[in-house]
């Protein structure tokens, strides 16, 4: 009789096994990958429209401009020029003068390969970045739920605020950096005095995780994009409640005041990006970019364009006041995860799944520049007053680098 093991069915059968296990083992590793650098909240299937205001409850302001797809629908994004890149007509750019912006010399070394510093976050991983205005100070959340100024003339910590009981999604420093923002997974946002490293007040009301901030220009705003598809302006000063805006079907990923503090642009995971003028609560017409959610936002300098980047691996320009595009640029390299414009808007530097940080030329959407800054996702991008910039990743560095 022959054994058992030796039969060809007994073969086939380990082979099959070896096989199926070696699949579980690589969509297991692959899943632990990606959920480490995002977790989506649940999506949010309410489509509530209404509007309410009053001085003694937040105000809820309406999306009637455009009726949002249900959730599972994917919205349609506009159709892509086919003139060439570097025409007129596909794009007019313009300086803060009003000037028309010229074109990069392409293939341009924008930024020194080697960083002018790295900082280690000493729980290994870091899930948000902020930095102050005068980029003397730098702002990181750890994946152990702490929050840790830097300061980037010495490298070494200054102070380390502790509050949040789970994980900690985004920063954001107020415009004087007196003053820094942050909210995560525990529902709230916390503001805290930099100076004294104590809170100054908690906001509640999020019935998700708290995933975007922005402070508006004159530091007297703050505003809180949640997992429940809503987002909440709150007094600065008194952490009290102003208004609700309501139009998005999906979680608030993304948020960005306009220069001027007359609009806020919100991006989401229903793959819109919304523009709520303040004064009145209107919106204006919305921008249909992406195929996939909006991760990352930046308004141009001059408040004329908005950069978006998204989970589909491209980033796009749009023009917030007339709702349309007005360039597209894949990125080749993974879903996009910070944005942010060059003081004079001539550049635009995005950071990356994959750790990647790349440099365009806004007014022909070409690429200057591509460096391995990272070796996990970019989760957050600055760029200070001296020219600096400075990238966070989940890998737990923190980089300075220099912009020519």
């Amino acid at each position: 009789m022959r054994s058992l093991f030796a039969s060809p069915w007994f073969q086939l059968y380990l082979w099959l096994g070896t096989v199926a296990g070696g699949l579980v083992v690589y969509n297991e590793l692959s899943a632990h990958s990606y959920s480490r650098i995002w977790r989506a909240p649940q999506q949010n299937a309410g489509g509530d429209s209404s509007v309410t205001d009053s001085s003694a409850q937040p105000a809820s302001v309406s999306a009637k401009t455009e009726s949002v797809p249900p959730a599972g629908k994917t919205p349609h994004p506009p159709v892509v020029s086919s003139k060439p890149a570097g025409s007129q007509a596909a794009m007019t750019v313009s300086a803060p003068g009003g000037g028309a912006v010229a074109a990069l010399p392409a293939a341009r070394e924008v930024i020194d390969r080697g960083a002018l510093r790295t900082m280690r976050d000493p729980s290994g991983g870091v899930s948000a970045l902020a930095v102050t205005r005068t980029g003397t100070l730098i702002a990181a959340a750890g994946e152990d739920r702490i929050i840790r100024l830097w300061n980037v003339m010495t490298g070494q910590v200054d102070r380390s605020l502790a509050g949040h009981d789970s994980a900690i999604a985004t920063l954001a420093f107020s415009p004087d950096g007196r003053s820094l923002a942050s909210g995560g997974a525990d529902n709230t946002v916390r503001l805290w005095d930099v100076a004294t490293g104590q809170v100054q007040h908690v906001l509640t009301g999020a019935e998700r995780w708290v995933l975007a901030l922005a402070w508006s220009p004159d530091g007297r705003t703050l505003a809180a994009g949640d997992g429940d598809a809503k987002v909440r302006l709150w007094d600065a000063g008194t952490g009290s409640p102003s208004r609700t805006l309501v139009g998005h079907d999906r979680w608030i990923s993304a948020l960005g005041f306009s220069p001027d503090g007359q609009v806020l642009a919100s991006g989401s995971g229903d793959f819109l990006v919304r523009l709520w003028r303040l004064s009145s609560g209107a919106q204006l017409a919305p921008l249909r970019l992406h195929t996939g959610y909006v991760k990352a936002l930046a308004w141009s300098p001059d408040g004329r364009t908005i950069a978006t980047g998204s989970a589909d691996m491209t980033m796009a320009i749009g023009d917030p006041w007339t709702g349309t595009q007005v360039r597209r640029i894949n990125s080749g390299e993974g879903a996009i995860y910070a944005l942010v414009f060059s003081a004079d808007g001539r550049l635009l530097v995005s950071g990356a799944y994959n750790g990647r940080l790349q440099i365009f030329d806004v007014a022909t959407g070409a690429p200057l520049q591509s460096v391995v800054a990272h070796q996990q996702t970019i989760v957050g991008l600055a760029l200070t007053a001296g020219q600096r910039l400075v990238t966070a990743s989940a890998d737990g560095s923190i980089r300075l680098w220099q912009i020519h």
